[in-house]
């Protein structure tokens, strides 16, 4: 779990009593669920805190995979000028390859990808890197299996020091839906 600020008491799951190994560092809890008996429909974890309430910094984070992702949903978007921009932390600094993941639409049974060849550009840390995006490779979507995945990868930068970024993707227009024109835009992800 990433960006919990609140410090954890306890770990367990609901209706028992038996306490789960955890750890926690900064804003990153890690849980032991191995011994954990998994429902046939859900497990619910409890989390127990003595704060008065609970606190989550909303941050977009590098993860402990030392990933970090931006998702479409968490940009914010010029539609005018084709610009999309996310703020972020990084932790652990180094390089980073960035890659866009984008989704295929239209109607189920012949299932398009618009974003082949379209031509931009990805700024963050000072750096511009030309963005022409490419099918490198496909994956089925998790929620919506009748479409793929689509992964282009930009290119790497580096993050000298640990800090707070903004990374800025331009001239590719990603405010589409199922029937419109543009990129499905689903995340980037910067992977070290």
């Amino acid at each position: 779990m990433n960006g919990l600020v609140t410090s954890i008491n306890a770990v367990h799951v609901l209706g028992s009593s038996k306490k789960l190994n955890y750890t926690q560092e900064g804003r990153f809890l890690k849980m032991d669920l191995s011994a954990v008996e998994q429902d046939e429909l859900i497990t619910t974890i409890v989390v127990e805190y003595s704060d008065a309430e609970l606190r989550i910094d909303p941050t977009i984070s590098q993860g402990s995979d030392n990933t970090v992702r931006l998702d479409r949903i968490s940009d914010t978007y010029n539609k005018d000028e084709l610009l999309s921009s996310w703020e972020f932390a990084i932790h652990t600094p180094g390089k980073y390859m960035i890659t866009i993941i984008s989704n295929e639409k239209g109607d189920h049974s012949k299932p398009q990808w618009t974003g082949a060849d379209q031509k931009g550009s990805v700024q963050v840390a000072g750096k511009i890197i030309p963005v022409v995006l490419k099918r490198d490779s496909e994956k089925v979507n998790p929620s919506l299996f009748f479409y793929k995945e689509i992964v282009s990868r930009v290119g790497e930068i580096e993050f000298s020091k640990k800090g707070t970024y903004t990374l800025q993707l331009k001239n590719i227009d990603v405010d589409a839906d199922k029937w419109t024109e543009g990129l499905g835009l689903d995340r980037i992800e910067l992977v070290r």
